[in-house]
């Protein structure tokens, strides 16, 4: 294994990265932790629900899985070259098929 693949990531807390990033007091900027993603086709991907405010009521519209590109571990899809896939599909991709079959069962209830 290279020294490179046995160094580990430097965290910083969010305070210091943001003195190191000199970003505002109010930052425009969203700093995130990061979290190990489940892997579809060897990709990581997270799962994006889709929310739409009507007066003071939240209603879901959708939800889809976004996919990392190659060599990447940014899932956004212009950003990180990456792609879209179903949440069943994604799932499947992942091994979770038991999952994937009650997405598909909660689409059709939907219907």
């Amino acid at each position: 294994m290279s020294r490179l693949a046995e160094r580990r990531p430097n965290y910083l807390p969010p305070n210091a990265l943001h003195r190191k990033l000199k970003l505002r007091k109010k930052p425009i900027h969203v700093v995130q932790k990061a979290i190990p993603l489940a892997k579809a086709g060897g990709r990581s991907f997270d799962i994006r629900v889709m929310m739409m405010r009507h007066r003071s009521r939240w209603t879901y519209i959708g939800m889809l899985a976004k996919v990392a590109g190659a060599g990447s571990v940014i899932t956004n899809v212009r950003r990180g070259n990456g792609y879209v896939l179903s949440v069943p599909e994604a799932l499947r991709q992942a091994g979770q098929k038991s999952h994937a079959a009650k997405m598909e069962m909660l689409k059709k209830a939907k219907l």
